[in-house]
């Protein structure tokens, strides 16, 4: 009975030092604890110890009286002393063994899950998102900067400054003639003939010098000296056949006309064999070439479309291979009238390639022949830069090329995850339908240009083969590079506008696209109303002018004429001199019901649905909310502002950490409350006991205790 006492005391006297230990390092202070222990002496006064006992037969004489003593240690006693000493070693008797193992490793003790705080976590992931979403646009807006300047670099790579310049110089050198006798005045047949002897002849070939010497090392070049000329230039002519329309019977009965002809078209032109003077014959041989019609395939010709029709690319033509003789043969042409009035279109084409810049110009100077006898010049000078990978450019251009084809699998493979992800609402948006389109004239961009590149090797063989003097068209690749070029600039164009997507959180541009997405119904009923009454105002000049004024005189020219009048540049003295009362009154209400009427109502649409978006937080994009938090990431990686903490897995465990301790610390009072109030019912009077602990946590000298009741066994 008296051990089973002894340890439960020791066990108690152990777990009050801890106790008062754990209050002590917690307060800081150096206030007192106490010890409370029960010996044999029932009148022992409380005295101060400055060590426990530390070894059992002090404990066991402690327990041999039946009176209680109160111990008192102060915190600089020394704080070394081992309490477990007061314990007893349990030792296993001969027939007994341990059922569990022991162990000397620390029991480490389990923390209490505490969930984190809910409105935290949300700010956390909601930061996170944000984190998350600034990491996916900078690494978009990089990536597309990246394809953009490449695709910049292969755009820019098939254009040249020099090109403009070369045009111009061509235009000045055959257009212009002699300054009267111009190719841009050609009404005429006999004009045209005025200017192929003035204008044509003179400047095709290099002439003398100004001395009167030859010039050296310059056969087959062009008249600017710079150009040396690819093959040999042809004059082609295109013609009808006679008879083909009916004469109105008043006139065919006074047999005034005895017959006419009609416009070009492909199934109307005129394939025959003839003599000189276009005399009908049976013969193939011994005919001359001009008299002889030659198809588009051995011509190596292509379709042209001219101002008043498309023309095939045969035809019947004299070659003007020969510098020496080219001035007999027109004047004989000219004389033998192999222009005449079933001629519908005239062209001079030829090729020429300037070493300096590097660049092919393909030209075709052409005068369309109408049935009413009169003639429209339409020059048209391309230059083109076929030949990329010869300069120090090269490896950039190529290395280019192998990027862009990269980025455009990375799109493709992009937009099918993204199909794949959003399904029936990847439609709906309207930059995805920008990035196929994009991707679309991509794949096309690629297919012309290795196309063009194949035939520009070919036809540079082609010339070779034949020494550079036999005939050699690059139309067929100057049509190829105009796709390319068509292609490459609505690529570019997508691509640009793609930055718009970019630019969506700015506030303003998040605002500008709100107020298009609310007024899309009214701008579409808008659009509608306009061009019925733009197209009721196109007939109306058409019908009115088109007899009269040149820019009105086709249906296409007329719109065109009025768009450019909307925008402010019109001839209005040409309308007046047509009509001095209904051209005047037709413009007049033409621009008050387009500038006036109709301009006003798009900006009231536009004004009154800005405003709308503009007080409507709900129709606003939020996503000018990431410009503000990806400047404060920002200002905080260069260290001008301090970032927000963020969650850490450490400092939640830690957090737990010192909660559980909270805990542990708050039932462990609990306990030793219970256990004190215990021992003061069962060993001592309740009033007094209280006295005594408030005494020791006052800091105070307990006074004796009364009517102390000793258990004695």
């Amino acid at each position: 009975m008296y051990r089973m006492i002894s340890r439960m005391m020791a066990y108690i006297a152990s777990s009050l030092i801890r106790f008062s230990r754990m209050r002590a390092m917690r307060s800081g202070s150096g206030g007192m604890y106490a010890i409370l222990r029960l010996t044999g002496a029932s009148d022992m006064p409380c005295n101060h110890s400055s060590s426990l006992p530390s070894s059992k037969s002090s404990s066991s004489s402690s327990m041999s009286s039946s009176s209680s003593a109160l111990v008192i240690k102060t915190p600089n006693a020394d704080e070394d002393d081992d309490m477990e000493d007061d314990e007893e070693d349990f030792e296993l008797g001969k027939d007994e063994e341990w059922l569990h193992g022991m162990s000397d490793a620390p029991v480490r003790r389990k923390i209490a899950y505490i969930p984190p705080d809910p409105d935290r976590i949300a700010r956390i992931r909601e930061k996170r998102i944000k984190e998350l979403a600034m990491y996916a646009i900078i690494r978009e807006i990089i990536l597309y900067i990246i394809f953009l300047w490449i695709l910049m670099m292969i755009s820019y790579g098939t254009q040249d400054p020099y090109a403009n310049v070369m045009k111009e110089q061509y235009a000045n050198t055959l257009v212009g003639g002699d300054g009267s006798r111009t190719f841009d005045k050609i009404v005429t047949i006999e004009q045209y003939w005025a200017w192929v002897h003035t204008g044509l002849v003179p400047s095709l070939y290099v002439g003398k010098w100004y001395n009167g010497d030859d010039p050296e090392y310059m056969d087959n070049f062009f008249g600017d000296r710079n150009s040396f000329i690819v093959g040999y230039p042809v004059m082609r002519q295109v013609r009808v056949r006679p008879d083909l329309c009916n004469i109105h019977e008043q006139f065919e009965r006074a047999d005034y006309i005895s017959e006419c002809n009609v416009d070009y078209s492909m199934s109307d032109e005129d394939e025959g064999s003839y003599e000189a003077g276009w005399i009908p014959t049976n013969l193939t041989d011994g005919l001359r070439k001009e008299y002889t019609y030659t198809t588009w395939d051995v011509l190596d010709g292509y379709p042209f479309f001219g101002r008043h029709a498309v023309y095939i690319g045969g035809g019947y033509v004299s070659e003007l291979n020969n510098p020496d003789t080219i001035a007999d043969q027109m004047q004989q042409l000219e004389k033998e009238a192999w222009i005449d009035r079933y001629t519908r279109a005239v062209f001079v084409e030829f090729s020429t390639y300037n070493a300096q810049v590097n660049l092919f110009a393909v030209v075709n100077l052409v005068v369309e022949f109408l049935p009413s006898g009169g003639g429209f010049p339409y020059p048209r000078v391309d230059i083109v830069r076929l030949l990329t990978y010869y300069e120090g450019f090269a490896l950039v251009q190529i290395c280019c090329e192998a990027g862009f084809l990269i980025f455009i699998v990375f799109f493709i493979v992009k937009e099918i995850k993204a199909i794949l992800k959003q399904k029936r609402e990847y439609p709906k948006v309207f930059w995805n339908l920008a990035e196929w389109v994009i991707i679309a004239f991509s794949i096309g961009l690629i297919i012309v240009y290795f196309y063009r590149f194949y035939t520009t090797k070919t036809l540079i063989s082609a010339f070779k083969k034949n020494g550079g003097r036999g005939y050699v068209k690059l139309q067929y690749v100057a049509y190829w590079n105009e796709l390319l070029g068509c292609m490459i600039g609505w690529v570019v164009f997508m691509s640009t506008l793609k930055f718009i997507k970019l630019l969506r959180f700015n506030k303003r541009i998040g605002v500008l696209s709100g107020t298009i997405r609310h007024a899309a119904n009214d701008l579409i009923w808008f659009g509608m109303f306009f061009a019925i009454v733009f197209l009721a105002y196109s007939v109306a000049f058409y019908l009115i002018l088109g007899t009269q004024v040149f820019n009105y005189s086709d249906f296409t020219y007329t719109m065109e004429s009025l768009i450019t009048a909307i925008l402010g540049k019109f001839a209005f003295y040409e309308l007046v001199e047509a009509d001095r009362i209904l051209g005047p009154m037709l413009f007049f209400s033409f621009m008050c019901t387009i500038t006036f009427i109709l301009i006003n109502m798009f900006l009231t649409i536009i004004t009154e649905a800005f405003q709308i978006v503009k007080h409507d937080v709900s129709q606003q994009s939020n996503d000018y909310e990431m410009v503000d938090f990806m400047m404060t990431r920002f200002k905080a990686f260069i260290g001008i502002q301090q970032a927000a903490a963020t969650l850490n897995p450490k400092d939640h465990e830690e957090q737990a950490r010192k909660n559980a301790a909270k805990d542990d610390m708050e039932i462990f009072t609990d306990k030793v409350d219970q256990l004190l109030n215990h021992i003061a019912k069962v060993y001592f009077d309740q009033d007094n006991f209280d006295n005594i602990i408030k005494s020791m946590g006052q800091g105070k000298q307990p006074a004796k205790p009364k009517n102390i009741t000793p258990i004695t066994a």
